[in-house]
């Protein structure tokens, strides 16, 4: 990879991940509100507590994972217009960035995922299970993807 090639490379999988970051949040949390407003309306006052908690994880887990993604990409948008040393002084700043993005990426996915699973444990359906798998799909593909980043960066250092 040339460092142009790169940085290009790593700002499309960071949007690849924002734009399904959202998908999948908007999602959730529409899944959550729903759960959420059945819950006050019934007054079921332990479900309602153990509901907002994970909602408020998952809208936590997101944020944190959307901002480090999009400091991952304003940095990698500078490296074009650095000249070499400069990148090379970058990538100290660089590699820890993309490392705690691959980290909040993988905590959302992974605790998206057991909560799902969790809450479809009583409604198994096969159909949803299938549009459940095609929705975190892209987010396997990223995860292949980042450490592919992390890869191509150690090698280009």
């Amino acid at each position: 990879f040339s460092q142009f090639s790169f940085s290009i490379y790593i700002l499309f999988i960071t949007l690849l991940h924002i734009s399904f970051s959202l998908l999948l949040s908007s999602f959730l949390l529409l899944f959550y509100s729903i759960l959420l407003f059945s819950s006050l309306c019934f007054f079921f006052l332990s479900f309602i507590s153990s509901t907002l908690f994970f909602f408020l994880l998952l809208v936590f887990l997101l944020i944190f994972s959307l901002l480090f993604s999009f400091l991952l990409s304003i940095s990698t948008l500078l490296l074009p217009s650095l000249k070499m040393d400069s990148f090379h002084s970058l990538d100290s700043l660089l590699f820890p960035l993309l490392f705690i993005t691959i980290i909040f990426n993988r905590l959302f996915f992974f605790t998206s995922l057991s909560i799902l699973s969790s809450s479809l444990r009583d409604h198994t359906n096969f159909l949803l299970l299938f549009l459940l798998f095609l929705l975190f799909f892209p987010f396997l593909l990223l995860l292949f993807l980042q450490w592919n980043v992390i890869l191509q960066f150690s090698i280009l250092l």
